[in-house]
């Protein structure tokens, strides 16, 4: 993936999340309910994917500053989300929350036929728990500083999970208040 655009990733991406769609479309088992989730599940992944674990290049040919080593740590806790604060450049630490907001709804939503509310919330938090650890490995694994592994992203990253967690409890209340009116009115 290295030397490919930011868009044509994307498009690739979005180009075989249809392409799997369209197949399970053509199975008059599936319902359309199912292909959704099956949508929505692979446009996530792909995204966690492009953002927290595909290769970035430093300078757009390829070589690394001889000052950046494959061990690519910053271990200093807030160091990171102070620096973005103090610069006013809230996206980085945003992107950080939000590109994991979904995971517990779509992983608990996929998955609630198999497995329980609280087993769901732990097998996905160890997800999260091991997105750092990852990021390193490939470092380690490629010999090349793809990411930097800082802490201040693992405590972002489970600040956007524990969000979407409460944000799928207050929407099931919700969904489940909505469905008994309903249900009474008729």
């Amino acid at each position: 993936m290295i030397g490919v655009s930011f868009e044509a990733v994307i498009a690739i991406c979005l180009l075989i999340t249809f392409l799997v769609c369209f197949i399970l479309s053509r199975f008059k088992k599936v319902k359309h309910n199912t292909i959704l989730k099956v949508f929505f599940c692979i446009t996530y992944l792909f995204l966690i994917f492009l953002f927290l674990f595909k290769p970035y290049i430093f300078n757009g040919i390829g070589k690394v500053p001889s000052e950046v080593s494959i061990m690519n740590l910053s271990l200093k806790p807030f160091k990171t989300i102070s620096t973005y604060l103090s610069d006013k450049n809230y996206i980085y630490a945003l992107g950080n929350i939000i590109i994991i907001v979904p995971l517990f709804p779509l992983g608990y939503f996929s998955l609630k036929k198999y497995l329980s509310y609280k087993s769901c919330f732990f097998i996905l938090i160890i997800f999260v728990f091991l997105i750092e650890p990852i990021q390193l490995l490939i470092n380690l694994i490629t010999q090349y500083p793809n990411k930097v592994v800082d802490v201040d992203d693992f405590v972002l990253n489970l600040v956007g999970y524990i969000v979407g967690f409460i944000l799928t409890i207050i929407g099931s209340k919700i969904i489940l208040k909505l469905h008994k009116n309903i249900n009474l009115v008729k």
